[in-house]
Order: structure tokens, then sequence, then C-alpha cells
């Protein structure tokens, strides 16, 4: 996942979704909300939790922690919190 143009992008493959219910979800709930909701990009906002997709097949969650904004308002740098279940 890259942080372009104040989004996470995510790489061919994979796809992102915002986490709108409580407490930190479990990776088959992430499976299911990136198959229902998944995109290729969303602005990240502190304080929200994602859902992420990976090419290599893999489920993480990551909890935005900071967001770092220049003068011109643009993104340049977030602080997450992050968990990663491996689909091998």
């Amino acid at each position: 996942m890259d942080l372009y143009s104040n989004e996470y992008q995510e790489n061919s493959g994979s796809d992102i979704a915002a986490w709108a219910g409580g407490g930190t979800p479990a990776a088959a709930a992430c499976f299911n909300l990136i198959k229902a909701q998944g995109v290729s990009a969303v602005k990240p906002v502190s304080g929200q939790t994602y859902c992420v997709s990976t090419a290599q097949g893999n489920i993480a969650v990551i909890t935005v922690q900071r967001l770092t904004v220049d003068g011109s308002g643009d993104i340049t740098s977030t602080r997450v919190q992050a968990a990663v279940w491996s689909d091998g």
C-alpha cells in the first residue's frame, strides 16, 4: 500500500475498505468486508480502521494513529498500527 495523492492506494490485486464496526475486526470479518466494499484507494482518516487485502492473499487490519500534513494540506506521512494474517 502506498500513500499517493492524499490516498492509500493498493497495488494491483489488492483492495482496502473502511471498518465501521466497533473494536478491531478479525481476519474473517475483514475478508468479508473487502469482498463486499473493497476499493483500490481511500483517503486516510486519523483514528479510522481499515481492512486491507494484499496481492499475495493476506489480510491486514490497520488503524491510523497519526497523519502528518504539510503547509498546503497534503498528507505527507501516516503512522499506523497494523496486524497481518497470512494466507499460508
